[in-house]
C-alpha cells in the first residue's frame, strides 16, 4: 500500500482523537494539557486532509488536461496522413509525402471527396487501385504507418484496431490479396472508425 502524505495525516487525526478520547476522564493539568494538544492535532490533521486531497485533485486533473492535449495532438498529427492517404484511395496514381501537410487539404474535405468518389464512380477507383505506381507507392509508404502503430496504441484500443485495420489495407492494396472494392469499403470503414473514436485517459 502507498504512504501518501493525506494517509499520513488521516493517521495522525485518528491518534490524535484516541489520544483526546483517551484522556477525557482525566481531571488534572497533565491530562489537560495532553487532552488540549490531542484535540489541537485532531483538527490541524483533519485541516491538512482536507487540503491535501484538494491538491491532489487539482494536480491529477491538471496532469490528465496535459495528457489529452498531448494525446490529441498525436492524433492529429495521425489523422493528417490519413488525409493525404483519403486523397490518394480517390485520385489514384503514384504518391507520397513530400506534400507539405501546411498545403494540403483538410481531412474533412479529403475524405468528402472519397466518399462521394467512392458512390458514384467506385468501378473506376477499383481499377486505379490496381495500378503498378498506386501499388508500388502503398508498399513505399507502408512503413511508415506501421511506423505509426505505437502511437495510435496510446490513444485507445479503438484507435489501434483502426490504425492496424488501415496498414492492413494499405499491404493488402500493395498486393493482390483483396478485391479493390473491398479494399475501399474497408479503408472507409477503419478511417471512419479512427475519426470518430474517443481518446481514454487511463
Amino acid at each position: 500500500m502507498k504512504i501518501t502524505p493525506i494517509k499520513i495525516a488521516i493517521l495522525v487525526g485518528i491518534i490524535s482523537a484516541v489520544i483526546a478520547f483517551v484522556t477525557t476522564n482525566g481531571s488534572n493539568e497533565f491530562f489537560d494539557t495532553i487532552r488540549g494538544v490531542a484535540y489541537e492535532g485532531f483538527v490541524f490533521s483533519c485541516v491538512l486532509a482536507i487540503m491535501l486531497s484538494l491538491y491532489e485533485t487539482a494536480k491529477e486533473k491538471s496532469e490528465k488536461e496535459a495528457l489529452l492535449r498531448e494525446k490529441r495532438k498525436s492524433r492529429d498529427s495521425l489523422i493528417k496522413l490519413i488525409s493525404l492517404l483519403s486523397e490518394a484511395y480517390h485520385l489514384g496514381g503514384a504518391f507520397h509525402w513530400t506534400k507539405h501537410v501546411k498545403y494540403a487539404d483538410t481531412f474533412e474535405n479529403n475524405f468528402i471527396a472519397f466518399q462521394k468518389a467512392k458512390a458514384e464512380r467506385k468501378d473506376e477507383l477499383s481499377t486505379q487501385l490496381k495500378d503498378k505506381f498506386f501499388k508500388n507507392s502503398c508498399e513505399q509508404n507502408l512503413p511508415i504507418f506501421t511506423a505509426h502503430i505505437p502511437i495510435a496504441a496510446t490513444l485507445s484500443p479503438r484507435h489501434l484496431d483502426a490504425w492496424i485495420g488501415l496498414t492492413t489495407v494499405i499491404s493488402l492494396t500493395a498486393s493482390e490479396d483483396l478485391d479493390p472494392k473491398m479494399i475501399l469499403d474497408e479503408f472507409e470503414e477503419f478511417v471512419t472508425d479512427f475519426t470518430t473514436a474517443k481518446i481514454e485517459i487511463v
